[in-house]
């Protein structure tokens, strides 16, 4: 070594390098061409575990979309029973006219797009027909209210009284129709306000033509809107009552009046 000169000592390292650099390559080839089973195994075997059976992917969730369909079918059920016999048929002698809403709570009948001076009123439930004179039209351009000219017919009252405000996507009964009873359901889809006044509610309840006189209650059962000419759209039944409670409170002033005179 003593005897090597400055050249042959870079040509040894440059040597001794090289063959350390194709024992390693070798080594390294040694290794990846190796099988591992056990490795594999072990991996199959943990994928396996966590993977869930088709019979345990079948019984995912079914009991509690059936039972909240049977829930809603049966608060849509309730609402067609209790409120259908409000809708009525109105006639002028044998010609049929259209649809109403018979106000329980004040003993009249509203509708949409109706005016005559006399006509009959036909309800669902019996074969009775009533005589009707028109009252409170002043009130409202195309919404018309009837009074009965004879005796109120005593039927089963059901309370109008509004408990919740409409919301949009709220789902919503349409009941009514025009000489048969029709009835469907579906969301509300725009609500359109005065200030904070709702002036009228937007549905995508199938309709096969306009229905008015029909109108709109929730699965709560609150009254929520008269149904106008214009399919899908409903007059709030809010702004109907406010009408029917001035008038009333107008009544007992003038009674009250009189009695003072």
């Amino acid at each position: 070594m003593e005897s090597l000169n400055k050249t042959q000592l870079i040509l040894l390292v440059l040597l001794v390098t090289f063959i350390v650099s194709i024992a390693t390559a070798v080594m390294v080839v040694a290794l990846l061409s190796e099988n591992r089973p056990t490795v594999t195994n072990t991996i199959n075997r943990v994928v396996e575990t966590v993977s869930p059976t088709p019979d345990e992917i079948s019984n995912l969730l079914p009991t509690k979309t059936e039972v909240t369909v049977v829930e809603k079918d049966t608060a849509i059920a309730k609402v067609v029973s209790d409120f259908s016999g409000l809708s009525v048929l109105i006639y002028d002698d044998q010609k049929f006219l259209g649809r109403g809403l018979y106000l329980s709570d004040y003993g009249r009948i509203v509708t949409y797009g109706l005016k005559k001076e006399q006509s009959q009123v036909f309800f669902l439930e019996s074969d009775d027909r009533y005589s009707l004179t028109p009252t409170l039209t002043k009130d409202f351009d195309e919404i018309a209210f009837f009074e009965f000219s004879e005796n109120i017919p005593e039927l089963s009252k059901i309370s109008l009284k509004t408990k919740s405000t409409p919301f949009l996507g709220q789902t919503v009964v349409h009941i009514g129709g025009l000489d048969k009873l029709f009835v469907s359901v579906g969301r509300i889809t725009r609500i359109t306000k005065d200030e904070d006044i709702i002036t009228l509610i937007e549905t995508d309840a199938y309709l096969p033509d306009s229905q008015p006189g029909s109108f709109l209650v929730t699965l709560q059962g609150d009254l929520i809107g008269l149904a106008t000419n214009r399919p899908y759209e409903y007059i709030p039944y809010v702004l109907i009552d406010n009408v029917l409670k001035s008038n009333a409170d107008d009544d007992e002033d003038q009674d009250q009046d009189s009695v003072e005179e």
